[in-house]
């Protein structure tokens, strides 16, 4: 399809609160796959941990992507038998709320139920979580608080609707119930370039279109996008993304030049789409339109087209055709979302987005 083509296949969402489509260019990876679903960057290694084996978790649920032009998978952990769909969470450097860097949270299959697993995946407690009552399953997204607005706390959804705070502890608070599944979290900065979803959780729906915000005061709003969300992820400079394409089969990446002038803005997922253009969407406040605005990544060139896309991370490390941003130092940190969520509330340079195509 030539780029015309796609373009005009990326705007189907007519009436919707789309924009103009943006070149981006995919490449597949060259590491097995086997019914993967969930995936999280780990700083202490400079590694992807990724959720295999739906839907039973058998023979275990984790591996480890190494990095390189070659790269491999070993067991993570022997973790096992976690059903359903498995997300992840990995506390980076910088977190707070007194986690530990590179620990790792996830979903269990069970309902109510997360598990915690330590950052060398030699301890693992499958019931570190387990909420009273019918909540439904932590089948979502989990996403630590990275501005500070929210402790620094685990902000995890259910697929009944619930949006949960949980602290390092182990202590849950229910943040609200929305009614509707929830496949997706994020926490943004009290930043104006965020508009109305400055501040506040903001919560994805894989069963319905429409995207949720959530105050310190438990004040809900929503907003009808005309997608349904499966991911929601900051973009951070200098950074390549890979993603998880469940329907094809296959992990995939996008170096980082395909996000220049967009850091600090929203990567969404829409896992089922109809073609090109149609999962991967650049999130962002319209403060004319006084709405979030999804606008259409098309894949371009050589690109591949994902069929179900499950999950993207933003990280500089390199893996297979996708080159390292920056060379990394074993035991150096990467730098983590901590500082572009600073940089964003001081109105830094680096965030300063790219004109509209």
């Amino acid at each position: 399809m030539n780029k015309t083509l796609q373009i005009a296949a990326a705007l189907w969402l007519a009436g919707s609160a789309t924009s103009w489509a943006v070149p981006i260019t995919l490449e597949q990876l060259n590491v097995p796959f086997n019914l993967n679903v969930g995936m999280a960057y780990q700083d202490t290694t400079q590694t992807l941990i990724v959720s295999r084996n739906y839907p039973n978790g058998v023979p275990r649920n984790f591996d480890r992507v190494s990095t390189g032009a070659t790269p491999t998978l070993t067991a993570f952990s022997s973790a096992s038998g976690y059903t359903d769909e498995v997300n992840l969470a990995i506390a980076l450097a910088g977190q707070t709320g007194g986690w530990t860097q590179g620990e790792v949270i996830a979903g269990t299959g069970v309902e109510g139920v997360l598990a915690r697993i330590s950052p060398d995946g030699s301890v693992v407690n499958s019931n570190w979580v387990s909420l009273p009552g019918s909540n439904g399953l932590f089948r979502g997204e989990l996403a630590f608080d990275r501005t500070g607005l929210w402790g620094g706390d685990l902000i995890a959804v259910t697929t009944n609707g619930q949006v949960w705070r949980i602290t390092e502890a182990g202590v849950p608070t229910l943040v609200r119930s929305l009614g509707v599944a929830l496949s997706s979290v994020i926490t943004l900065p009290d930043d104006p370039r965020y508009g109305d979803l400055a501040g506040k959780i903001v919560v994805g729906s894989d069963s319905t279109q429409r995207l949720y915000t959530i105050d310190a005061a438990g004040n809900v709003e929503f907003f009808n996008i005309g997608l349904t969300v499966e991911d929601l992820q900051l973009i951070l400079p200098d950074t390549n993304m890979y993603g998880v394409d469940y329907g094809g089969g296959r992990l995939f990446g996008a170096e980082a030049s395909n996000f220049t002038g967009f850091a600090g803005d929203i990567v969404l997922v829409q896992e089922f789409g109809s073609g090109a253009g149609t999962h991967l969407f650049r999130l962002t406040w319209d403060v004319a339109l006084d709405r979030p605005v999804a606008t259409p990544f098309v894949e371009t060139g050589d690109g591949m087209t994902p069929v179900a896309v499950e999950k993207v991370v933003f990280t500089s490390i390199g893996i297979g055709p996708i080159e390292a941003v920056v060379p990394r130092v074993q035991g150096v940190p990467e730098p983590a979302s901590a500082a572009l969520l600073l940089a964003a509330a001081l109105g830094g340079a680096a965030l300063r987005r790219r004109p509209r195509p």
